[in-house]
């Protein structure tokens, strides 16, 4: 059925606009499905709940975002009132709704570069706490029934708000005809975003914008296998002790994780030097000579993007809570640790970064944590002390490795390893320069180094 109603005639004669094809049978029917998901009432929420996925049988993948995360919160709620699931079920159906709302609303706001969800969130206006949620609910400890139910809430009113009040709003006062159809026709193009995104046009850029966006899921995934499979280790042997010696011998598993990254890095390198020998063949334009130019720029760019992911909460740069996993005290006050990162969490992350850090690769992550150090304001949070921490570790073990000198034992059995295995040189003028570019309280220390 088409959506909207005829337009004016006569003097107040605009164009007509395309119209829309819509699920639902008219205005009544998508007032009554809103009230009923928002009463409250469990029977009236399932009967609107059905009449969704009606909606859904017939919209497929075309069905508006807002309304699909809408039904699966208040999906929750009517089981979490019906008393059928235990604590942790709801945790995980709460958990999953959440998570799925969150990456579906900010995705659409993600750019050719990708920017933090906690930026995104504030763009739209999601609370900072929801997000934080989301990244607990995907990568730490589940939170609490309450905080679920909370967050559940909070998203339910943020979507009332934003889409489903603007949808209803042209009822709700009384106004000319032409005044209604201009209202309806603004809320329409406001909500367009929301509803579905067959409207784009498949432009170069929004296509390599999407291949980033999968790449840099794709890294965050295998960099999670990565942790899962260390937390795994410590989990078997309950010593950090035994984590660490264990951790300094990398394993077939840690081995296969590294090729995976290897390999995506390759594989997009690959992808996208076909695309621009085959955009030179359509253009006309020759790549010969510069080959060898426009490998290096897409081997640089995949860099950055592994770069972007490793200082993400959560990785090189910890939570609080994966700090208390490894058992480490964090001490806020900047001086504690001495430049040097823990060692149980260097023991963690070591195995990776020694088979990741190349020549190249190694500039590109100095140049992000200071690009990193340089965004961050207080010194007294994890940020900026770990990106502090990891440059002055990663350069200190490059002076050590191009002086030929080694590194200090852990404890009298088990040695921590280097990250570099030989000689890295850098650019130093540049490293310099960007160094000055993020000052801090070690600025001085870091200029030495």
């Amino acid at each position: 059925m088409a959506g909207g109603r005829p337009w004016l005639s006569g003097p107040h004669r605009r164009l007509k606009p395309l119209r829309t094809v819509v699920a639902w049978r008219g205005r009544a029917e998508w007032d009554q499905v809103m009230v009923g998901l928002y009463c409250g009432d469990g029977r009236l929420q399932q009967e609107a709940l059905d009449r969704v996925s009606a909606w859904k049988s017939r919209y497929g993948p075309k069905m508006p975002l807002a309304v699909d995360c809408t039904a699966e919160l208040i999906r929750c709620k009517v089981l979490d009132s019906s008393g059928r699931l235990r604590s942790h079920e709801l945790i995980l159906s709460y958990g999953l709704a959440l998570v799925r709302f969150v990456n579906l609303i900010t995705e659409r706001k993600q750019k050719m570069v990708s920017i933090p969800l906690r930026q995104l969130a504030i763009e739209v206006d999601i609370p900072i706490w929801v997000v934080d949620l989301r990244h607990e609910l995907t990568h730490g400890k589940l939170p609490r029934l309450a905080l679920c139910r909370k967050g559940c809430d909070v998203v339910l009113d943020w979507l009332r708000k934003t889409y489903w009040s603007r949808q209803l709003g042209n009822n709700l006062c009384e106004e000319s005809e032409e005044e209604e159809e201009e209202e309806e026709h603004e809320a329409m193009e406001a909500n367009a975003e929301l509803d579905n995104d067959t409207w784009e046009v498949q432009t170069p850029q929004h296509e390599a914008c999407q291949k980033h966006k999968e790449f840099h899921e794709k890294v965050r995934d295998v960099l999670i296998s990565y942790k899962d499979e260390q937390f795994r280790v410590m989990q078997t042997v309950q010593s950090i002790a035994k984590s660490r010696e264990l951790w300094s011998n990398s394993s077939s598993e840690v081995d296969w994780i590294l090729a995976q990254i290897k390999d995506l890095m390759q594989e997009n390198s690959r992808l996208s030097i076909s695309r621009a020998f085959s955009n030179s063949l359509d253009t006309g334009s020759s790549l010969t000579g510069g080959g060898a130019c426009v490998q290096h720029q897409q081997l640089s760019q995949l860099g950055e993007t592994v770069a972007e992911v490793l200082l993400s909460d959560g990785f090189l740069i910890p939570t609080v809570d994966c700090l208390k996993m490894l058992n480490i005290k964090y001490e806020a006050n900047k001086e504690v640790w001495q430049f040097r990162i823990p060692q149980t969490f260097y023991c963690f992350w070591q195995p990776l970064l020694t088979g990741l850090l190349s020549r190249s690769f190694t500039q590109t992550l100095i140049d992000k944590m200071f690009m990193k150090l340089k965004e961050c304001s207080d010194s007294s949070e994890l940020r900026p002390q770990f990106l502090i921490n990891w440059i002055s570790e990663m350069l200190t073990s490059i002076a050590r490795v191009n002086s030929g000198k080694k590194r200090r034992r852990c404890n009298k059995r088990v040695y921590v390893k280097e990250l570099f295995l030989q000689k890295v040189p850098l650019q130093w003028i540049r490293l310099t320069e960007n160094c000055l570019e993020a000052p801090c309280w070690a600025t001085p220390h870091l200029l030495q180094l």
